[in-house]
């Protein structure tokens, strides 16, 4: 009863932010004028920022947390690495390679690339890897670095288009319409599916060995659950550039309130994930006159929460 009314408390954290979100500004709206913009009872300028601009964008958040947040979990529970997650293996890198040789190049198939490169990327890292837990973070951050520069060359070749492409790759959200969010609805369902294996992912965390004693194919489990964990990653840089860390911060935040079962984890993971990534849009639009890419945001709280990750994991406590 305690962990759904953790649930509950994060649902309602979740709405809280999502008011904070509208409300937050270059132009101050109060909230009773952004709740009757919302039922249409005003028009004007206030209608069109809160419908067009402000809506969109926290939806967007929203949807991307909950796929950084779930691919992160899944990652950190196939790998059985508490420091595994997208951007810091390099999949987030990949799926922007993809992206910008298909907005460059092709003008289309965006996501498809996303997908397939960052696809690729992961099955490049695990392969140097495996799953040892040191040699998958130095794989991960070494053809990050390389899919990077290579990114940073075909921009270079392409500096009259790349404006644009630049600028996403940042993480940003300003770049928000409905057109994008109907986009992302593909979250939904592909963290749906993820939900529906929450039994095979809690006996994942258990090793191969164990895995098969209990009549489940361990191989074929996790290529699926990783390819779908990836699809979800290589959705949102498709959409809204790099934003690293929430899927390594959100599932440990999770794993703090429910505990390890997935079944309660992906849903935790997933609220809070969603609420995270708005209060970091919410500093990105505060921090400075103009706007902040939220994954700087992200990044400044990310990075220190991996470095303790990492003295952890040397004393043996993770």
């Amino acid at each position: 009863m305690r962990l759904h009314r953790v649930l509950l408390l994060l649902m309602v954290s979740l709405g809280a932010v999502l008011c904070l979100e509208l409300v937050t500004g270059p132009v101050r709206i109060p909230p009773e004028q952004v709740l009757q913009a919302l039922l249409g009872q005003t028009k004007g300028s206030q209608e069109v920022i809160v419908r067009e601009l402000r809506l969109p964008r926290a939806v967007l958040a929203l949807l991307a947390g909950v796929a950084l947040s779930v691919s992160g979990a899944v990652f950190q529970g196939v790998f059985r690495n508490p420091m595994a997650e997208p951007y810091v293996l390099g999949v987030a890198s990949g799926a922007a390679l993809g992206m910008s040789i298909a907005m460059l190049y092709l003008k289309s198939y965006v996501l498809l690339l996303s997908f397939a490169f960052g696809l690729a990327t992961l099955g490049v890292v695990y392969s140097i890897a495996g799953t040892r837990t040191h040699a998958l973070l130095l794989a991960g951050v070494s053809v990050s670095l390389f899919l990077s520069a290579l990114t940073s060359f075909i921009l270079y070749l392409n500096a009259r288009d790349a404006a644009t492409i630049m600028f996403t790759l940042m993480g940003t959200l300003s770049s928000a319409t409905w057109d994008r969010v109907r986009v992302s609805l593909v979250v939904l369902p592909v963290a749906l599916l993820i939900y529906l294996f929450s039994r095979e992912l809690n006996i994942l965390t258990l090793g191969d060995e164990n895995a098969r004693v209990l009549g489940l194919e361990a191989g074929r489990m996790k290529l699926l659950l990783l390819s779908l964990s990836t699809l979800l990653a290589s959705v949102t840089v498709s959409l809204c550039g790099i934003i690293g860390f929430v899927g390594l911060i959100t599932p440990h935040i999770a794993r703090l309130l429910v505990g390890q079962d997935f079944r309660l984890l992906l849903p935790a993971a997933s609220l809070t994930g969603a609420a995270l990534l708005m209060l970091a849009d919410v500093a990105a639009r505060s921090l400075a006159p103009g706007e902040v890419p939220v994954n700087i945001v992200t990044t400044l709280f990310g990075v220190p929460f991996f470095i303790y990750l990492l003295v952890r994991s040397r004393r043996g406590e993770v």
